[in-house]
């Protein structure tokens, strides 16, 4: 897939700032919602430390992306993976753990990223939904 350096960049950017957020999450899930356009869903559960999306490509799953603290080794744990026919698609699997003090992503770390979505259309589909998740957050703490 090509990108752009300022693709990667703002993509980037709002994981780095999901890593800075993730401890302040509140518990929050959604089912299915629209995204930006009739052919894509997404559902998210956030708690504390933890941070599960899923997209949906007319209703069939398409990519999982999970952010998780490991309070045991002291980093996060960054995992996803396309789908292909319904199943996992086990070679664009990436994990990745990041340091609770640097949270912060290396451009490898990223790479890994990009390399595990099988579609720019999914790629902005993924961005999108992470920064509806992140917003939607921030909505939910101003209720407190």
């Amino acid at each position: 897939m090509n990108l752009t350096g300022e693709e990667l960049r703002r993509f980037g950017t709002v994981i780095n700032g999901l890593l800075e957020e993730l401890p302040k999450f509140k518990h929050h899930k959604d089912e299915k919602l629209p995204l930006n356009n009739q052919k894509y869903t997404y559902s998210y559960i956030q708690d504390v430390n933890r941070l599960y999306v899923s997209l949906f490509c007319e209703g069939r799953d398409a990519y999982y992306f999970y952010i998780e603290l490991d309070s045991d080794s002291d980093s996060y744990v960054m995992s996803g993976w396309s789908y292909f026919k319904g199943k996992p698609d086990n070679s664009n699997t990436f994990t990745v753990f990041v340091n609770v003090s640097d949270k912060c992503i290396t451009w490898g770390d990223l790479d890994l990223i990009i390399d595990s979505i099988s579609s720019k259309e999914r790629f902005v589909n993924l961005y999108t939904t992470l920064c509806l998740v992140d917003q939607t957050n921030t909505f939910l703490t101003w209720k407190d």
